[in-house]
């Protein structure tokens, strides 16, 4: 006996029903509009991104200020377009280390606050950075690891040590996987995994305003946000002119991919990358319109930082 359901062809619309919306195919035998797999309102809002600096130097008024206090940001902005100018083009070891925001100098971008917020990193755990989980990073050198020490340059650096190829292969196992062109190994699918076996959900990516988010540790280096911002503001997208816009573009791609954040809003990785996006956000006198895309992990700071704090060890 045939049923009614083995003579409906599944895939065509039914009555009432939208290909655009369902996938079905129309009853017409034309394919219809699927709709993309990502939606728009999956995709971050990032005003002022590739517009320069010369439109983007903070807050006209109050309305417009990500905080309370429009004077300040723009104070902020101005000391972070002055660094990015003076570093521009200057290897690292060249390069300013601190930079002058209302008359005081840091080289620490958390001890700049940003009125009415959290920014920068108010309400952080006072996690040193050197003591922070990296899921993307180069592995321990061979005779390298814990503690973190300062050389005689006043720079952190890990404690040196002997060891075979058998005993480094044993204790940094991440030193066997595939590393990218700059040696860095990305373990970011195997926490992923862990976290699975531990049934903690970590979510797909998703677009979060980066006033919103919160620093875990109590570090910032002005230089390198300095750099960020300044190719935030100065990338453009395609069609590009030569090389080096394309390569512009594409690392201005790469500092806006995912970072990780536990469930009340502190990041585990990409501080850096989110400074130069908060940066952003004050520069473009937006009121706190900018976002980023988030993987949420559905757990506290403190533990999230202790499971990934294990794992890379592990």
């Amino acid at each position: 006996m045939f049923k009614l359901k083995d003579l409906i062809d599944e895939k065509k619309c039914g009555i009432g029903q939208n290909p655009e919306d369902t996938g079905c195919e129309p009853a017409s035998g034309g394919k219809g509009k699927k709709k993309d797999k990502k939606s728009k309102e999956d995709e971050p809002k990032q005003a002022g991104l590739g517009g320069g600096w010369d439109k983007h130097d903070g807050p006209d008024s109050p309305d417009d200020a990500v905080g309370s206090d429009p004077e300040k940001e723009s104070v902020i902005v101005q000391g972070i377009k002055q660094m990015a100018d003076k570093n521009r083009g200057k290897h690292p070891k060249d390069q300013e280390k601190s930079v002058e925001v209302d008359g005081e100098e840091t080289t620490n971008l958390c001890d700049v606050t940003v009125p009415g917020t959290n920014l920068f990193c108010g309400d952080n755990k006072g996690i040193p950075r050197a003591e922070m989980p990296q899921l993307k990073s180069k592995p321990w050198g061979k005779g390298e690891g814990e503690p973190w020490v300062l050389n005689d340059d006043g720079e952190w650096e890990p404690t040196k040590f002997e060891e075979t190829d058998e005993e480094y292969a044993e204790r940094v196992p991440s030193s066997q996987l595939p590393k990218d062109e700059k040696g860095e190994v990305n373990t970011e699918d195997l926490f992923k995994d862990k976290l699975d076996e531990l049934g903690i959900e970590m979510s797909e990516p998703k677009p979060m305003n980066v006033s919103d988010l919160k620093a875990t540790q109590n570090e910032l280096k002005p230089a390198n946000v300095a750099f960020m911002v300044d190719v935030l503001m100065t990338a453009t997208p395609p069609p590009h002119k030569d090389k080096e816009a394309e390569d512009k573009w594409k690392l201005s791609e790469k500092l806006r991919e995912p970072i990780i954040v536990s469930k009340d809003g502190y990041i585990l990785d990409g501080h850096h990358r989110w400074a130069a996006l908060v940066a952003l956000d004050i520069a473009n006198g937006g009121s706190g319109d900018i976002e980023m895309m988030v993987k949420q992990v559905d757990d506290t700071a403190e533990g999230l930082v202790e499971k990934t704090n294990n794992f890379t060890k592990d």
